[in-house]
C-alpha cells in the first residue's frame, strides 16, 4: 500500500540532506563547517545524500533516481560551502556549464594584463566561470620589463567586476568584459568535474603565489583547472592557445560577449 503523499514528496530529500550531514559516529569527516571542502568529503556527503533520498522515495512509492537527484542538490545547495555551491548552482541534467572567457585582443587596446606582453604573444586574458562562480588569475599591480614580467599573484576580472568584496560572480564577470570582444567558450561536465575544477581554484585563492608571465599566469592556471577536471587541454601560454584547443573540445559552444 503506498505511503501518504508527503513521504513521496521532497520533505525526504530535506530530511536526507541533514541525514548525510549528521550520520552518528561520521563526525567531522561529513561536517561542511571550516575548511572541509575536499573532493572526496564533498563527493561522499552528497553520495550520502543521494542514497538516503533514493531509498527514502523508493520507500514511499517513487523512484529511487528521482529521490537521490533531488537529496543531492538539496544538500548542495543547503549544506556546502558558499562557493561550491554557486559553481555547482547552474547544475541540469546535462550537467553543470562551464563558462571560459578569453580576450584575445593581445595589446590592441583590449582587457589583457599588459599591452608589453603584447610583444611576446602573450596578452590577453582568460578566466572561466564553473556554474555561476567565476575564477582567475593575474598580477596584483601589472607586470612589464621592469619587474621581470613578475608580481604577487591575484585574481583579476573577479577582483575588478565586483569592487563591493572583489568577489564576482559570472554575472557581474559579464557585465565588466560586455561590448570588447570576449570569447566565451561554453561546454558542460559532470558535477564530480566541476568540483575538482572548483577545488583547484579554492586552493590557488587560498594561496595565490607569484604570477610569472611563463609560468603561472592566467591562461596557465585555466587550464590546470580544466585538466582537474578532466577536460582535455594541453600546456599552452598564450590565451590564443587555450582559444584553440577549447574549440576541439567535445560539445563546446563558442560566441562573442555582446
Amino acid at each position: 500500500m503506498p505511503l501518504a503523499p508527503f513521504w513521496r514528496s521532497g520533505s525526504l530529500s530535506a530530511l536526507a540532506s541533514k541525514a548525510a550531514t549528521f550520520m552518528p559516529g561520521l563526525g567531522g569527516f561529513l561536517s561542511p563547517s571550516g575548511s572541509d571542502t575536499a573532493t572526496h568529503n564533498i563527493l561522499t556527503r552528497t553520495a550520502l545524500a543521494a542514497i538516503i533520498g533514493g531509498t527514502a522515495s523508493a520507500v514511499g512509492g517513487g523512484k529511487f533516481a528521482n529521490g537521490a537527484y533531488t537529496a543531492a542538490m538539496q544538500h548542495l545547495f543547503n549544506e556546502e560551502t558558499k562557493k561550491t555551491i554557486r559553481s555547482l548552482s547552474g547544475i541540469t541534467r546535462k550537467g553543470v556549464k562551464i563558462s571560459v572567457l578569453i580576450d584575445r585582443t593581445e595589446g590592441k587596446n583590449g582587457l589583457g594584463i599588459n599591452a608589453s606582453a603584447g610583444k611576446l604573444g602573450l596578452d590577453g586574458h582568460a578566466g572561466m566561470a564553473i556554474g555561476a562562480e567565476f575564477y582567475d588569475y593575474g598580477p596584483e599591480n601589472g607586470v612589464d620589463w621592469r619587474t621581470g614580467f613578475r608580481d604577487r599573484g591575484a585574481s583579476y576580472w573577479d577582483r575588478y567586476a565586483d569592487t563591493t568584496d572583489g568577489d564576482s560572480n559570472y554575472v557581474q564577470v559579464q557585465n565588466y568584459v560586455a561590448g570588447k570582444g570576449v570569447n566565451v567558450y561554453e561546454f558542460y561536465v559532470s558535477p564530480s568535474s566541476a568540483i575538482q575544477m572548483n577545488e583547484y581554484w579554492e586552493n590557488l585563492y587560498s594561496n595565490f603565489g607569484t604570477y610569472t608571465l611563463t609560468g603561472q599566469q592566467c591562461t596557465t592556471t585555466c587550464i590546470r583547472a580544466l585538466q582537474q577536471g578532466g577536460v582535455g587541454v594541453s600546456y599552452g601560454l598564450s590565451p590564443n592557445s587555450l582559444a584553440r584547443q577549447l574549440e576541439g573540445v567535445n560539445g563546446v559552444k563558442k560566441y562573442i560577449l555582446p
